[in-house]
């Protein structure tokens, strides 16, 4: 729970101030976002994928919506029903915020901040799977890998 404790900590205190990434920072995301899409399904906003346990064109689990509704409901943010994950805008917002939360346990775990290929590496196995894996990438199944590539062959 401590990096929920970060983010939100760090996440008010940039709005507050009206930060929202550099524009260089903000098109690289918006960059990653959009091969993360294209890789996963083409931007396919109603792809079902993982053996029906991911939908969306980002392919977004329930356990991730649900993370994403917890940081939202403590920042009084509007919060949105998992069905809403084949919607592409919503989907969008909440893939952007998972990053988020994933960079942050990321950055805390590596005490560093995390690289694209090891935030995909979380957003791909699930972060506690990652953990797992050491948080390396050579330890990361084929499959896994295998993504990677082909998100960085649209990044």
């Amino acid at each position: 729970m401590k990096w929920l404790t970060i983010l939100l900590a760090t996440s008010v205190a940039l709005v507050a101030m009206g930060f929202h990434g550099t524009t260089s920072q903000q098109s690289a995301r918006d960059r990653f976002l959009d091969a993360l899409a294209f890789s996963e399904t083409k931007r396919d906003q109603f792809a079902v994928g993982d053996s029906g346990k991911a939908f969306g064109m980002y392919q977004i689990h329930r356990v991730a919506w649900h993370d994403v509704n917890r940081m939202f409901r403590l920042l009084n943010n509007d919060t949105h029903d998992y069905s809403m994950a084949t919607n592409r805008e919503i989907s969008t917002i909440y893939a952007s915020a998972y990053i988020d939360i994933l960079s942050s346990r990321l950055s805390e775990a590596l005490k560093r901040p995390p690289s694209y290929r090891e935030v995909y590496c979380a957003w791909n196995l699930g972060f506690a799977g990652f953990r797992r894996k050491g948080l390396r990438f050579d330890l990361c199944p084929e499959s896994t890998k295998a993504g990677w590539m082909r998100l960085r062959s649209v990044y």
